[in-house]
């Protein structure tokens, strides 16, 4: 990319992508680590601390090409 062009957007506040996201976030990362073990992202495990039910992960696990 060449310095001084505008490559997607932010929501009103600049502190979310809203489009053309670049950089995989720490949650759709963890997602795919865990997918790739054959482990369900998004299932719920007991938090004995603060006493509610947990995700795994929050993000959404990146599907590679091939």
């Amino acid at each position: 990319m060449r310095g001084g062009q505008v490559h997607g957007a932010t929501n009103e506040f600049g502190g979310y992508v809203k489009d053309n996201r670049l950089i995989t976030p720490p949650d759709d990362l963890a997602a795919t680590i865990l997918d790739h073990l054959g482990r369900d992202p998004h299932r719920e495990y007991w938090d004995g601390f603060q006493q509610i039910p947990r995700k795994l992960s929050e993000g959404t696990p990146i599907k590679t090409f091939g």
